[in-house]
């Protein structure tokens, strides 16, 4: 189940990032306006919430909220974006805390999924330090692999801790 279950969820979160990165390049990649950057950033999380909740919806059940809900954390973490160097844990914190909202019920302990949003995009993106050169030299490719790798590591990160509340010996409301 872990396997799977991680291998689901890592596809989850990097391919709608993927996907967004590349409409979001061909409207312009890092020239958008501040309006077109905030509405590719809120489908990305659309499709990053549906996406999950496909994977999650055979481990839990009542969890129709989770892609709504994830657009909400989505609005919420907008201030995130302007913070930079901050921004993915900023935004993990605000998406985080929204679905957290959804998990309280169907998971012990679900506090801690905001806080693991928020660690998982802390640690992401000071793994993103180590591309900083490439990324100056091929900006706009630069763009996307800084994306995706926060993306990876922390929807690794992530989908450890729901690996440890979905064992099956643990008690999930489902």
């Amino acid at each position: 189940m872990r396997r799977q279950f991680l291998g689901l969820w890592l596809l989850a979160n990097a391919l709608p990032w993927l996907v967004i990165s590349g409409l979001g390049l061909g409207l312009g990649g890092e020239e958008l306006p501040l309006p077109q950057v905030i509405g590719v950033w809120l489908l990305a999380c659309g499709g990053v919430g549906w996406a999950q909740w496909q994977v999650l919806r055979r481990y839990l059940s009542g969890l129709r909220a989770w892609p709504m809900v994830t657009v909400i954390g989505g609005v919420l973490g907008i201030p995130a974006l302007f913070l930079l160097v901050a921004a993915p844990a900023g935004m993990g914190l605000a998406v985080g805390a929204a679905q957290w909202w959804v998990l309280r019920r169907r998971v012990p302990d679900a506090w801690r999924w905001w806080l693991a949003c928020g660690f998982s995009g802390l640690v992401g993106e000071s793994c993103v330090f180590l591309f900083g050169r490439w990324v100056i030299i091929h900006p706009t490719g630069g763009v996307v692999l800084i994306g995706l790798t926060i993306e990876v590591i922390s929807s690794g990160l992530t989908g450890w801790v729901l690996v440890r509340w979905l064992r099956p010996n643990s008690t999930n409301g489902s």
